[in-house]
């Protein structure tokens, strides 16, 4: 009989579970940021932590609603669990910036194309490939423009291995360096 297709559901994210990301500029390979993420707090709808010195907010099903460079407010859903290779969706939000102003609404369209082998720093891992497609518009002036986020999300990391974000100019490459879950 055929394997079972691969299904992710919201992974049980715990209190001192943490992560390291190291991102990129694409062309250069330039190391753009190296950000450190530990769970201080788990509610029944969002996860608390520190983000490099700051705090961090995000929803049970991984969302990322608030970091010290900004804050994300509407349906923010780059994941959508339960996961699974065919799975679509749309989303929309907007993000203010904290560390430089900005302000932009942003559309998705969404798509789980494949569940693959991803190797990163902190190892490889099966993953769920979901690429995004969007739109934005700024919110201050004229400004508007597309991009297009593809999110590798790996069950056993309780999160995104692997993101590559590309918007034209700006493009980025963010890998997990380096991981502890608790058991």
């Amino acid at each position: 009989s055929p394997a079972p297709l691969p299904r992710a559901d919201v992974p049980a994210i715990k209190v001192g579970d943490s992560w390291r990301w190291i991102r990129s500029d694409r062309r250069t390979g330039q190391q753009e940021a190296d950000t450190l993420r530990t769970v201080k707090s788990v509610s029944a709808t969002t996860i608390e932590g520190e983000e490099n010195g700051g705090g961090y907010v995000q929803s049970t099903s991984l969302a990322l609603l608030e970091t010290p460079e900004f804050k994300r407010s509407g349906d923010v859903r780059f994941l959508d669990f339960p996961l699974e290779v065919g799975k679509k969706w749309s989303f929309a939000f907007t993000q203010a910036g904290k560390t430089r102003p900005y302000e932009r609404r942003w559309q998705y369209d969404t798509e789980v194309v494949a569940y693959e082998k991803v190797k990163v720093p902190a190892g490889e891992f099966d993953a769920f490939k979901i690429v995004s497609k969007g739109f934005w518009n700024s919110l201050r002036d004229k400004n508007s423009g597309s991009g297009t986020t593809i999110n590798w999300y790996a069950p056993a990391a309780r999160g995104v291995v692997k993101t590559e974000y590309d918007e034209g100019r700006n493009s980025t490459t963010t890998v997990l360096s380096e991981m502890q879950l608790q058991p």
